[in-house]
């Protein structure tokens, strides 16, 4: 990576005393366009708990039990029927889970008053506008504050109420990302050379090149304690010879 040019945006609003930096930098991206592959979805495990959900989801799977019964295929035949099956049943009784919104507690009230606080900031500099900004500030300030304090006491509550009713996984988990906060992921990882990779199939390729020589040090290791334990006795029974 070479960087070009470096400069400071003075109109940036970075909420602070600095000044936001900006870097005109030249890098080498790769054209191989990376595969888009579709996220797993989950279903919906909640609604096994209710009496006529999980009812109707086993009377089915029993009947499609039954009725393969007197057919003679092969076991592959067999499980590829099943699991096509249970997949079918589940999307029609349970569901899919919906995706988890982790800024819950980030509304339009607050999204209003962070521009209200931006645009005061872009104004031109007086000592009135200066103190009219410092309350927008704190303004914002307080109403996020506010907004995300009363997402957590909801958490705890919901938390609670799922140790009450024995859902100790869902507690567990509001537990988990309470205690860890937000992490965004990361689909790089270093090769030999330690350059960034992002292609999911080289990083595939570099997992698989690792794992198959740790795999292969302990069987090499196993080859050659076996090899030293038939060196021993064989060297024993010359020596009582």
């Amino acid at each position: 990576m070479n960087i070009l040019d470096v400069g400071t945006s003075r109109g940036a609003n970075c909420d602070s005393d600095h000044y936001l930096v900006q870097v005109k930098y030249r890098c080498k991206i790769s054209c191989q366009r990376s595969k888009q592959y579709e996220k797993c979805k989950k279903f919906n495990i909640d609604k096994i708990t209710e009496s006529d959900k999980r009812e109707a989801f086993q009377n089915k799977i029993k009947e499609i039990n039954d009725n393969r019964a007197n057919k003679e295929v092969t076991v592959q035949g067999i499980w590829v029927d099943f699991k096509i099956a249970i997949i079918t049943e589940a999307e029609r009784t349970l569901g899919y889970q919906e995706k988890q919104d982790n800024r819950e507690w980030f509304d339009e009230e607050c999204r209003e008053s962070i521009n209200l606080k931006n645009k005061k900031y872009m104004e031109r500099p007086t000592r009135a506008r200066n103190e009219a900004y410092k309350v927008a500030r704190r303004k914002a300030d307080k109403i996020c504050r506010k907004k995300k304090r009363a997402f957590l006491n909801e958490q705890l509550l919901q938390m609670e109420e799922d140790l009450k009713n024995n859902k100790t996984k869902n507690a567990f988990g509001r537990i988990k990302y309470m205690k860890e906060g937000f992490k965004p992921k990361t689909e790089f990882i270093r090769d030999k050379k330690g350059l960034l990779i992002n292609n999911k199939t080289e990083i595939m390729n570099i997992w698989k090149e690792c794992f198959e020589q740790l795999l292969n040090q302990i069987r090499i290791w196993k080859i050659t304690r076996t090899m030293k334990k038939k060196i021993q006795t064989t060297e024993k029974g010359k020596r009582k010879r």
